[in-house]
């Protein structure tokens, strides 16, 4: 099951879903794919400070895109749409 059809059947399962929410669903299925591309790139070494700066301001639009569909991190652990929780190069750069 796709990312963007797990997360209208959640909110239809909790009576929250609207068509237009499509549009928000939409951005951030786009948004997580590309902090996915991003974070390729950091993992193997070859990037730059806007790369990092990119991964950042994506990875910031899905949270806020999380918060304007209404789901929390506990809602996004059911989807299992979470933060990895284990480290990784870009932790070990910006730690």
């Amino acid at each position: 099951m796709t990312i963007k059809n797990k997360v209208i059947n959640f909110l239809e399962e909790r009576e929250a879903y609207q068509e237009s929410d499509d549009i928000l669903i939409e951005e951030l299925v786009f948004n997580i794919w590309l902090s996915k591309e991003f974070k390729k790139d950091i993992k193997k070494g070859v990037y730059t400070t806007r790369d990092l700066d990119n991964y950042d301001k994506t990875f910031k639009r899905v949270t806020h895109l999380f918060t304007k569909l209404a789901l929390s991190p506990q809602d996004r652990l059911k989807l299992k749409l979470k933060v990895s929780e284990k480290a990784d190069l870009l932790d070990n750069i910006l730690n």
